[in-house]
């Protein structure tokens, strides 16, 4: 990611545009321009199903699935089972739950925004974020277990090739994905609403920076999904029965050059 700023004060609570807050731990860090625009694109509003068409309509085709944004329209479509059909089931009940949380995840792109209550002191801070790099890391080690392992190849080969397929087994592959954005969102909800002794500030908005990059991850995976699928729609018009493969992008959980590190760095100090 990059570490270009947004020459930006007061963004989710706290200064950033200054590239020397980067090592200067007195001084929250500054968000880089990638991550600011992440955040606007894909955590402050709902996520919608149809990008702009590519190639033009063929009058004379038979109708085709397309990602929908209703439950109504979800049941519907699997009623009916067209081409593609089982793709845009896959990515519908993805971009739905993620629209029925926005309103959490437009608090969490506001920043480090501590509710009231007592403050945790430094050291309590300190524990509390490294749980969440830990339950991050294994996040990431889960997610790619999952869509490298053998349920979802089955689920790609068979939506391709037009076999049979059980709804019940698209249900499944989309709750456990959006269960690890649930407990993500949970984490990030955790370390950006709890308030911190004034030492434990600058902890506290770098963490809060950091547990956004896993729901920006989630939001541009099923954004990029969506696309992809909408393309495919477009090319199977054309394709005169042969198969055309989805192509699923893979869900990269990043983070700025630097900010991992500069948060251990914290978590040590505190710790002492």
């Amino acid at each position: 990611m990059s570490t270009d700023v947004v020459p930006v004060t007061a963004v989710g609570g706290h200064t950033r545009g200054n590239p020397a807050a980067e090592s200067d731990l007195t001084r929250p860090w500054p968000w880089p321009r990638e991550l600011f625009v992440a955040v606007e694109n894909y955590l402050v509003r709902p996520l919608g199903p149809t990008p702009r068409r590519v190639l033009p309509p063929d009058p004379n085709s038979a109708p085709i699935a397309q990602v929908v944004s209703t439950r109504g329209e979800l049941d519907r479509l699997v009623a009916r089972r067209p081409p593609l059909w089982a793709w845009a089931a896959f990515v519908s009940s993805l971009l739905q739950q993620h629209n029925r949380v926005i309103s959490r995840l437009r608090d969490c792109a506001s920043g480090y925004q501590p509710r009231p209550g007592a403050p945790l002191s430094a050291t309590a801070y300190a524990g509390l974020a490294s749980e969440a790099t830990h339950r991050i890391a294994e996040h990431r080690v889960h997610l790619q277990g999952l869509l490298r392992g053998p349920v979802f190849a089955a689920f790609v080969n068979d939506a391709t090739n037009g076999r049979p397929i059980d709804p019940s087994r698209i249900w499944h592959i989309a709750d456990q994905l959006m269960g690890h954005h649930s407990s993500l969102l949970s984490t990030a909800e955790m370390c950006i609403h709890t308030p911190v002794a004034r030492g434990a500030a600058v902890l506290a908005q770098d963490t809060s920076t950091l547990v956004v990059c896993p729901l920006v991850s989630f939001s541009e995976f099923i954004v990029t999904l969506s696309h992809q699928v909408a393309e495919t729609r477009e090319l199977i018009a054309y394709s005169q029965g042969r198969p055309i493969a989805v192509d699923c992008p893979d869900l990269v959980i990043g983070f700025p050059r630097g900010l991992n590190e500069r948060i251990i760095a914290q978590i040590k100090r505190f710790a002492r």
